[in-house]
């Protein structure tokens, strides 16, 4: 092989050397620059569902409703058909947020520090604290839907108090009946997102405890299901 062969073998080996080096860091970045995007969006998602509106607004509007039938008002309408158990899934939320979420901000805003996902795990431990809420929500939604549906056509008070809570900004123009809903839609959102995370990891030890809590996620998310389709076979057995 003469020089100039010899020479135009070493130059192509080496442009597709670095072809493959550039490439290669090029992934590093963009993965190193969406898992904090990642991150951000989970936060972000956990702050409007728990600290701005959602739940917060829901459990506010349960409390209204209660003080309500306090002073007289509304007494025939069951408040645990038509709002479930939001004070409970508001408490473990916020729980939650206490236990994963702050920390987890904090040590970013301390120490400047890129979002540590790590950091989620002491949270998602205890998700066996508040997923029976979660169950229990789930088997009752179709019942609260149908329920609220016949309240509002049969009782003038209690379509008066949707229309007043619907006019509420939190509500950001919400339908009560849409609303209602929110948690068990969130709830797969949460798995997503911790997807999009692990995806994006380049940390292996990182990587490993976020798999941990996906796979928590996966089985819930099963549950959700398992219990959804049980709770409409019991409303159309009913309803035979």
């Amino acid at each position: 092989m003469g020089k100039r062969e010899l020479f135009y073998v070493i130059s192509t080996s080496k442009i597709a050397e670095d072809k493959a080096d550039m490439l290669n860091r090029l992934t590093a970045l963009r993965d190193e620059f969406q898992r904090p995007v990642a991150m951000f969006e989970l936060e972000e998602h956990w702050t409007k569902i728990v600290r701005n509106y959602l739940l917060k607004q829901m459990d506010e509007l349960c409390y209204y409703f209660l003080q309500m039938q306090e002073v007289g008002y509304l007494r025939d309408i069951d408040p645990r058909r038509v709002f479930l158990n939001y004070p409970e899934l508001y408490v473990h939320n916020s729980k939650f947020w206490k236990r994963a979420i702050m920390p987890m901000l904090e040590n970013t805003r301390e120490h400047g520090v890129p979002l540590d996902p790590s950091v989620l795990k002491a949270g998602f431990d205890r998700i066996d604290e508040w997923w029976p809420c979660y169950t229990a929500f789930i088997y009752g939604h179709t019942d609260c839907h149908t329920y609220v549906q016949k309240c509002q056509k049969e009782h003038e008070l209690f379509r008066e108090f949707v229309t007043w809570a619907e006019s509420q900004d939190t509500m950001r123009r919400q339908r009560l009946l849409d609303a209602l809903t929110n948690p068990m839609q969130r709830l797969t959102r949460y798995s997503l997102l911790l997807k999009a995370v692990v995806k994006n990891s380049t940390n292996d030890a990182e990587r490993e405890t976020i798999q941990v809590s996906f796979g928590y996620f996966k089985v819930l998310v099963f549950y959700k299901r398992r219990t959804l389709i049980a709770g409409q076979l019991e409303v159309k057995l009913c309803e035979n």
